[in-house]
């Protein structure tokens, strides 16, 4: 498998050129379950010299693993899997064609050795930047809403909205070489807490979020953010009863859907996408 490789029933170049053709703007994405489609949006900024085009080609979906899940690939090495708005557009592809053919799983996972996701892309003007963050926050509330289970797989750095992936996910596997941090109050966001109070508890939640520090494998393993990584994990899942599962993921995720909008709409409402601050 290379960079990006075209998979699956759909050519990217198919949808390389829906990108091309939409000139309409996305209206605003408050709805926590509906299909997102990010490629209108993204071409209104590409058209008013806001967004570019680099990470297009750098991420797989549609492939399926040997156990009949969905896999989502990162493979944007030049950036280490920063997040924008195409990356954007092609998780949610992955996530339309994992719900339009009942995937047991969505398995989202990295290509690089020692990076599963660094979060969003700080080379972004601040207007994009801010607008990738929202929409991040609506791919998280769509991932908890799906009835397909969401399994991160860890094995290098996942930072800022990569380690927010990870707490999105019903399962997150890490390997030893795995780490996590939740950046933002360093540069004016307040992330992770709609997740960590609930599954690492107050104190250790305010600790992670609040000095921004690095949260390495055993540790997050204690702290519930992540399991081992095991082999037969999505074996396992897809034997399990499509019905049950679906279930299973509304009474697990029940208690977050209302912290997850307050810490989107805190941030939307209060953030301009500036980094100015990892610069003290």
């Amino acid at each position: 498998m290379v960079a990006g490789e075209l998979v699956d029933e759909e050519d990217w170049i198919t949808v390389a050129h829906r990108l091309a053709v939409h000139r309409h703007p996305v209206s605003r994405l408050d709805r926590p379950h509906r299909r997102l489609d990010f490629s209108r949006h993204f071409h209104h900024l590409q058209s008013s010299g806001i967004a570019g085009t680099s990470s297009m080609v750098n991420h797989v979906v549609g492939r399926r693993n040997p156990d009949g899940c969905a896999e989502f690939l990162m493979s944007d090495e030049r950036r280490r899997n920063a997040v924008d708005d195409t990356f954007l557009v092609r998780l949610n592809e992955a996530i339309d064609r994992a719900e339009e053919r009942h995937d047991a799983a969505l398995v989202i996972r990295s290509s690089l050795e020692g990076v599963f996701c660094s979060g969003a892309d700080l080379t972004l003007p601040d207007a994009e930047r801010a607008l990738v963050s929202d929409r991040l926050y609506a791919t998280y509330q769509r991932m908890l809403g799906s009835p397909v289970i969401f399994v991160a797989e860890v094995a290098g750095a996942a930072v800022g909205g990569g380690a927010q992936l990870c707490l999105a996910a019903d399962v997150c596997m890490a390997t030893p070489e795995a780490w996590f941090r939740f950046a933002g109050a360093g540069h004016g966001l307040a992330v992770g807490a709609w997740a960590l109070v609930n599954i690492a508890g107050r104190h250790a939640a305010a600790d992670m979020c609040l000095t921004t520090r690095r949260v390495d494998a055993p540790e997050a393993i204690r702290l519930g953010i992540a399991t081992p990584w095991r082999e037969e994990l999505l074996a396992e899942i897809t034997r399990t009863d499509p019905g049950a599962r679906a279930r299973l993921k509304q009474l697990l995720n029940a208690d977050l859907h209302e912290p997850l909008e307050r810490e989107r709409t805190g941030n939307r409402e209060n953030w301009t996408g500036s980094i100015e601050g990892l610069r003290r």
